[in-house]
C-alpha cells in the first residue's frame, strides 16, 4: 500500500463492506471524488483589534491615574476594562471549543472516508471494479457522512 497510510491503522478497514470487488471485466465510468477540506477559524483580525482597544484603554487609565480628581471616571474605565477582558476570555474559550469540535468532526469524517479509499487501493493489479447495488451502498455511506457534517442524514 502507498505511503499515505503511514499514520493510519488500516487493520479495521476490512470490516467496511462497500459492496464492490476488483475484477478483470470492462471498465465503467467512475465519478470524481471530492476531497473534504479542513475548516479553521481565523481570529487574527479580532485579536489584533482587541489588543489595540486594550492598549487604548490602558493609555486612558494611565492618563486618568495622573489626576486623582477623576476617581469615578478611573473606576468606570477599570470596570469597562475588566468587562472587556471577560468578553475576550469568552471569545477565546469559544474558539477553543469550536476548534475541538471541528477536529472531532474531521476525525469522525476521516474514519468514514478512509476505509472506502483504502479498500479501493487493494489489488492494484486489477483494472476493473465490479460494484453491484452501489447506489444503495453509497447512499447509506453518504447519509453517515451527512450525520457527521450536518447532524442528520438529510
Amino acid at each position: 500500500m502507498s505511503e499515505f497510510n503511514k499514520d493510519i491503522d488500516t487493520s479495521d478497514f476490512d470490516e467496511f463492506d462497500f459492496g464492490f470487488e476488483l475484477v478483470d471485466g470492462p471498465q465503467s465510468e467512475t465519478p470524481e471524488t471530492q476531497v473534504p477540506t479542513s475548516v479553521s477559524v481565523d481570529t487574527t483580525e479580532i485579536d489584533d483589534r482587541l489588543e489595540t482597544l486594550e492598549g487604548k484603554i490602558n493609555n486612558i487609565l494611565n492618563i486618568v491615574s495622573l489626576n486623582d480628581d477623576f476617581g469615578d471616571l478611573k473606576q468606570a474605565l477599570e470596570d469597562q476594562g475588566s468587562d472587556f477582558r471577560a468578553v475576550v476570555d469568552r471569545i477565546e474559550q469559544k474558539e477553543e471549543e469550536l476548534e475541538k469540535e471541528y477536529e472531532s468532526k474531521l476525525e469522525e469524517l476521516e474514519q468514514l472516508v478512509l476505509p472506502l479509499l483504502v479498500n479501493l487501493t487493494k489489488n492494484p493489479e486489477k483494472d476493473y471494479i465490479r460494484w453491484p447495488n452501489r447506489a444503495e451502498s453509497v447512499q447509506k455511506h453518504i447519509n453517515k457522512i451527512l450525520e457527521v457534517t450536518r447532524g442528520n442524514g438529510d
